[in-house]
């Protein structure tokens, strides 16, 4: 394996940064101190789910210290005042900087009597699910599970299913006041990457040290390197087999053919036939050269490797679907290539917390990248006896002949190829491979998100890991995703 997929599951990774926060909806008189409860506001956000959902309000918050707190800084004057436009933007954002905000409303109705001023309240975390984190705010009073931001700008708001409607919000300025993207690494992927490679480095260097030991014991003839077509030919001339001389029309097939399947991993001399053989003058075309097995291995993976992207972008339309966004090209692209938004996760119930979280999605978002190293391996095997048997096909014809492709040239001879095929081959085909890797990884991807207490503090409990996904990244992936055709 050329360890692309293992190198990049190791790279140090970006992690986004989305804040924690406590929503009240109040009548004026909260303002002045009057009291309040958690019950009455239970009450009346009962069955909403925006505001009264397993998804909301984590129950190890404490919402009477919390709200206790945000009144006091409301008495003192300690938040900013927002018109309902600018409310709504910034609570509608996943990553904006968020701290707590107190939502006034202008219903007459019920500003009357000044107790009670607490009318609604939510407590609201990153989500890494279908559940959108600003659900509270777009159902605009409907008390449906809409959760998709309207295409203009709100200048009127409802809240909840009793549909109070906004009037301006108070909210708390947040410690930072940008937004955070994190440079992190995982110190459990870096050691299996690094116990990989010494492994591999390990494995090299024990080769290569067995093969100088072996070199003593064999003779000069034993010790040259049969690499390429051309150092067959030349150990073939400097030392003919006369066995051999009435086998001249004998195939491959032919010595495969004489050995029996329980015998294939066994060490021993292949038997040619040694009746007459037929010449027949025919000619065959590229995908000839490789036999049916391959072939049918390699066009299986692509097969393998569409399906996995053809299911994953299908998987992205039940995710978008759901939450009202159009289907289309035009949205793929608005969405970005590569880019995360909050509603590109993959929701697959894989565990959320580090390190089991972390492990599985760079694992998941890593399997198409490993499913294209091993295709790479495959198609380059594939090329390589198309051309192993063109230049074979070649060396009787007196106008193509040139000098034996060996990997230790002496005289006239010619070197290997220095990426082992020819250059107008080898270099479309890792440029294409170069370029695939690259559009895989902006096709899926992990997404680290660190969720921030108001005061800045990290909140490890709902923090997560998952995968991101582009849709747009995903259509353009299907294209050059084809099994080869033949020449």
């Amino acid at each position: 394996m050329d360890g692309i997929s293992s190198q990049l599951s190791a790279r140090p990774f970006s992690s986004l940064t989305s804040y924690d926060y406590t929503v009240a909806v109040v009548k004026d008189s909260f303002s002045t101190g009057q009291t309040w409860s958690l019950v009455t506001a239970e009450d009346n956000r009962r069955g909403d789910p925006g505001w009264d959902e397993s998804r909301v309000n984590p129950p190890d918050w404490n919402y009477t210290a919390i709200i206790t707190e945000m009144q006091d800084a409301v008495v003192a004057g300690e938040y900013l005042y927002k018109n309902v436009t600018a409310c709504f933007d910034l609570y509608n954002d996943y990553f904006a900087p968020q701290g707590n905000v107190v939502v006034y409303v202008k219903n007459e109705s019920i500003q009357t009597p000044p107790s009670d001023s607490l009318l609604l309240y939510v407590g609201i975390i990153p989500r890494s699910d279908d559940w959108a984190k600003n659900m509270w705010a777009v159902e605009n009073g409907t008390a449906h599970f809409i959760l998709h931001s309207p295409e203009k700008r709100a200048t009127t708001w409802f809240l909840g299913r009793n549909r109070y409607e906004v009037d301006h919000c108070l909210v708390q300025t947040p410690a930072r006041s940008s937004s955070i993207c994190r440079f992190q690494y995982s110190p459990w992927i870096m050691w299996i990457v690094c116990s990989i490679n010494l492994v591999k480095a390990s494995v090299m260097l024990w080769v290569w040290l067995l093969r100088k030991w072996q070199e003593d014991a064999k003779g000069e003839s034993q010790n040259q390197v049969l690499y390429t077509l051309g150092d067959a030919v030349a150990s073939f001339m400097r030392n003919p087999n006369s066995g051999r001389r009435v086998s001249c029309l004998a195939t491959k097939q032919h010595f495969l053919s004489r050995r029996p399947w329980k015998n294939r991993l066994v060490k021993q001399w292949p038997v040619p036939p040694r009746e007459p053989q037929q010449w027949v003058a025919e000619s065959k075309r590229w995908a000839q050269a490789a036999s049916l097995k391959r072939w049918l291995v390699l066009l299986s993976l692509c097969c393998a490797m569409i399906a996995v992207v053809t299911i994953l972008f299908f998987v992205s339309f039940g995710s978008l679907r759901h939450r009202g966004i159009h289907i289309d090209l035009p949205t793929f692209r608005s969405m970005g290539f590569g880019d995360i938004q909050p509603y590109t996760y993959l929701a697959i119930n894989l565990p959320r917390q580090d390190p089991e979280g972390l492990m599985l999605n760079v694992l998941l978002a890593n399997l198409p990248q490993f499913l294209l190293s091993i295709i790479y391996m495959f198609y380059n095997a594939m090329l390589s006896t198309f051309l192993v048997q063109r230049e074979f096909s070649h060396m009787y014809k007196e106008a193509k002949r040139k000098p034996l492709r060996v990997s230790e040239p002496i005289g006239i001879q010619r070197g290997s190829y220095f990426i082992s095929l020819p250059l107008r081959y080898g270099i479309p085909l890792y440029v294409s491979s170069g370029i695939m890797h690259w559009a895989i990884s902006q096709s899926l991807f992990l997404a680290r998100i660190t969720a921030l207490n108001v005061d800045g503090s990290p909140d490890v409990k709902h923090s997560f890991s998952t995968c991101g996904y582009s849709p747009i990244a995903i259509f353009v992936c299907e294209f050059p995703a084809q099994p080869p055709g033949e020449e």
